[in-house]
């Protein structure tokens, strides 16, 4: 009787222990999804240069630049999980953007699962930090100044909200 009590405890302890990462979607096909959606990015980037661009890699950040613009790609800001109506993870990319050296604007890629893949869906120009995608919601941190603002890169002008993604646009939930 003790071997089969202590065989319980263990099965239970193994399949409470098993890791199904954000949303119930396992780590590796987050990983996949992580994947397809900086390809995305990437492609997106691309479009918006001239001819003469290049592509690099600094630091794990990927970097594509022509003459006059720069587009940064940084994996560490892709965030998975489900942003639309169907039960699919989606994903978000943060791209940022820049004229010359400075930053102009940073920009969130919508990269939708069409059930056989996935494809850009809209980019919206935002200054926000995503912080958190769970449960369709978006959490972020915005800032309540404008870029050019001398109090834009204020840390306490900053706050903390909540977005859902509806019809295309980026609606405040709070």
């Amino acid at each position: 009787m003790n071997k089969s009590i202590l065989f319980l405890i263990f099965t239970l302890f193994s399949v409470a222990s098993c890791n199904t990462g954000k949303e119930g979607i396992s780590p590796i096909k987050v990983k996949k999804i992580i994947k397809k959606a900086i390809y995305i990015a990437e492609e997106y980037a691309i479009k918006q240069l001239r001819e003469g661009m290049n592509r690099s890699e600094r630091e794990g950040v990927i970097i594509f630049a022509d003459d006059q613009k720069k587009f940064i790609i940084d994996p560490g800001k892709v965030y998975v999980g489900q942003i639309n109506e169907d039960n699919e993870p989606d994903a978000i990319v943060t791209v940022d953007r820049y004229q010359g050296q400075f930053q102009i604007v940073s920009e969130q890629i919508f990269i939708f699962s069409t059930g056989k893949g996935y494809e850009f869906n809209t980019s919206i120009e935002s200054d926000m930090r995503i912080l958190d995608l769970k449960d369709r919601i978006i959490t972020a941190e915005v800032p309540t100044h404008s870029r050019n603002s001398p109090l834009f890169h204020c840390p306490s002008c900053r706050e903390v909200r909540k977005f859902k993604f509806i019809k295309g646009e980026l609606v405040l939930v709070e």
